[in-house]
């Protein structure tokens, strides 16, 4: 029951994080491409095809990929992933201001 739990979880913290990624490329659309280029807003859904597009034509497989080896590991790993996005947006809220 444990390990299914753990599976329930990472699978959580995936989604999460697709909406939250696809949520910072949103604003950060309408911060900085639309002001500059006068293009429209985008939708989240359209934020996160363009993410996935992107995401197939730049994969590195360079071999850097660290191998998870605990569930608290990719717990860490993935909180660590949620408080980079938020000061990413954080930042990018401030410098828009700037524009």
């Amino acid at each position: 029951m444990e390990t299914f739990g753990k599976i329930i979880l990472g699978i959580v913290f995936v989604v999460f994080s697709a909406f939250l990624t696809a949520y910072v490329f949103q604003h950060y659309w309408a911060w900085f491409i639309v002001t500059t280029f006068e293009l429209t807003p985008l939708r989240w859904i359209e934020a996160y095809g363009i993410m996935i597009t992107v995401g197939l034509f730049t994969i590195n497989s360079s071999g850097n990929n660290k191998k998870i080896e605990k569930f608290t590991d990719f717990v860490s790993m993935s909180i660590s992933y949620f408080i980079v996005l938020l000061i990413t947006l954080g930042i990018g809220y401030i410098l828009h201001f700037y524009i």
